[in-house]
């Protein structure tokens, strides 16, 4: 890691007080995190409820589903996620649905298909032009290159958008939500969140922190660095951009979920071979409150 790839205690800081309050909300019920947090919405009377009760209707103003390779990207054991050994010491699948695993992939995207290639970046919705973002992830809950329309419209356009130019829809735990419900008649049983082939930069500095601070040289490799709850590492990995998601789903769903907590935080590295780079990967456990 170099030294610009490391957090500063500032940044450690700042992402642990976001844990604190992440991992509070999650232990409250729904009335008290409404008045605890500053909700996205900006509802009155404040609620930390998800606003999106059909959220499968709202996913019909998105793209259709776009094709999505399930052999490179559902495959566990030998596509884009090597982390078969995580998941054969926690009893889940490996495979695609197709080839008789557990494990079904899509992609979702939110622009107008029906532009040329040329045309600006916008798209229309409800009268108002809004920007094209696209987005991909895993459901089941595997999550891969999220990016929510807020950070993809600013790097589409090199300017931050208004709320106004986004969609209504614009969490991504909403929208990875929306996919967990429509799949699982047993939505409450959520135990697990991977974060696969981490990219995000404030994230990984993060990581880069701990693993500094633990005199660790490289990411280890499964079962990786475990932090607890209330650990000062646990409550900065939650803080982060990557923790923010399943925090989210947690919060926003308690009437689906019950109260639900994240009770420990895994850091580990793939099983890429000599010839292939290795990826970061972080792993929330989910359980109910003791």
């Amino acid at each position: 890691w170099g030294p610009r790839g490391i957090a500063e205690e500032a940044e450690l800081h700042a992402a642990h007080a976001k844990g604190n309050q992440r991992h509070c909300l999650m232990n409250d019920t729904n009335a008290q995190a409404g008045q605890a947090w500053p909700d996205p919405y900006d509802r009155i009377p404040k609620s930390a409820r998800s606003p999106w009760v059909d959220t499968m209707a709202m996913l019909i103003t998105f793209d259709p589903e776009g094709k999505y390779d399930q052999d490179e990207n559902c495959d566990f054991f030998s596509g884009t996620n090597r982390i078969p050994q995580a998941l054969a010491a926690l009893q889940l699948s490996t495979f695609p649905h197709y080839k008789a695993g557990d494990n079904m992939c899509y992609a979702v995207e939110h622009r107008d298909e029906h532009l040329p290639d040329h045309a600006p970046d916008t798209y229309t919705v409800d009268g108002n032009q809004k920007y094209n973002w696209r987005s991909i992830f895993f459901a089941a809950i595997y999550a891969q290159n999220l990016e929510s329309p807020k950070h993809a419209a600013r790097k589409a356009r090199c300017k931050p958008p208004s709320k106004s130019e986004l969609p209504g829809m614009f969490l991504m735990s909403d929208v990875i939500w929306a996919y967990w419900a429509r799949n699982h008649p047993n939505v409450a049983n959520l135990r697990y969140y991977f974060a696969n082939n981490i990219l995000n930069e404030d994230t990984l500095r993060v990581i880069a922190k701990i693993l500094k601070d633990e005199t660790l040289p490289d990411v280890p490799h499964w079962p990786g660095l475990r932090f607890e709850e209330n650990e000062s590492e646990f409550e900065a990995l939650l803080g982060t951009p990557i923790g923010a998601t399943i925090a989210y789903i947690l919060i926003q769903h308690k009437a689906q979920l019950g109260i639900k907590l994240i009770k420990s935080i895994a850091i580990f590295r793939d099983d890429a071979t000599k010839d292939q780079d290795a990826e970061v990967q972080l792993l929330f456990t989910v359980g109910d409150v003791d």
